[in-house]
């Protein structure tokens, strides 16, 4: 090997050298950011989780505090019909009892037509 291939041997291992040195402080930035972002989602979903085992919390604790649902095998409890009976006079009620959605063409005046 001549001289001169030896130097040019050294160069390309110092570039080579020099390229590895600064893709790692590149790549290694990007791992950190990536790192940081990956703690913050963890935080955040820790804290979601943590609302939501609360929230599960109350509705457990409401419906601790509600009477037990009717079972097929018990007498079925008298029904509360007072929401039925708000129905606007306005309706009008089929043989069931339910409101229809068409309004009760007698309440109002018929039309008459002007030339």
């Amino acid at each position: 090997m001549t001289m001169l291939n030896v130097v040019w041997a050294l160069g390309v291992l110092v570039a080579l050298c020099a390229g590895w040195f600064a893709s790692g402080l590149v790549h290694q930035r990007r791992i950190e950011l990536l790192a940081l972002q990956l703690r913050e989602v963890r935080l955040s979903a820790n804290e979601h989780a943590a609302a939501a085992r609360h929230q599960i919390g109350l509705l457990q604790a409401d419906l601790a505090r509600r009477p037990p649902a009717p079972r097929a095998d018990q007498a079925p409890m008298a029904q509360d019909n007072s929401q039925t009976d708000r129905v606007a006079d306005r309706f009008m009620r089929d043989e069931d009892g339910f409101a229809k959605t068409m309004i009760d063409p007698a309440r109002f005046a018929p039309a008459e037509l002007t030339a």
